[in-house]
Formats: structure tokens, sequence, C-alpha cells
């Protein structure tokens, strides 16, 4: 138990430094998600943990259902990856917005050899 209460507190302290907190701030559910899908780690995020970083209700599990009442629903978890998977994919466009404008505002040229 030692162990795993140290391991927690090192977890937690890579995760403020990583935010840019200091080591007296409290890490939220949120600020911890965000930590672990920046750091490619939204795979191994527990179920209870998303349904609740997304608001979604608890998953109520009953004793004896039939399978009637059984209805599909998609697993938080895999939420949060695809959420994650459009949020980090970006692309840069390689040309400028000036390219396209009919008369391009001017920039100035400076040569440091003249301006010393």
């Amino acid at each position: 138990s030692i162990a795993v209460e140290n391991t927690t507190k090192w977890v937690l302290s890579v995760v403020c430094r990583d935010l840019g907190f200091d080591d007296m701030h409290a890490v939220t559910l949120p600020e911890l998600c965000w930590w672990m899908v920046r750091n490619d780690l939204a795979d191994v995020l527990p179920e209870s943990a998303a349904r609740k970083a997304l608001r979604m209700p608890k998953a109520i599990v009953q004793s004896a259902t039939r399978e009637s009442e059984i209805v599909p629903s998609v697993p938080a978890t895999s939420l949060v990856q695809d959420k994650a998977k459009k949020v980090l994919a970006l692309r840069v466009d390689p040309e400028s917005p000036e390219s396209f404008m009919l008369r391009p505002k001017r920039r100035r040229w400076v040569n440091e050899r003249y301006t010393r």
C-alpha cells in the first residue's frame, strides 16, 4: 500500500509539472484526462474515469437482467480516444494567406549591414 501511495504521488507530481502547475495544485480529473491524451495514454484510461470526464451517467449493473433489456452502447474510453484523434489531427497549410491576396501588404526589408 505504501508503494502504491508513493507511485500515485509521483504520477500526480509529474502531471502537475508537465501541465505547468506547482506541487501544491490539486489535479482535477479533466486535467488528468488531458495529460493522458497528450501523452498517448488515452487507451489506459479506466472506464469509470472516462465516463465521469465525459459527464456520462454511471453504468448500472443489475444483478438479474433479461437479454431483451440489454441496450448496446459505446464504451466511454473509445469515445475519449475518438475525440483525441480528432483534436490531435492537425494539418498545416504550406501556402501563406498573402499569396492569395490581390495586393498583399508590403513587408519591411531590413538590411543588417545598413542599419547598424
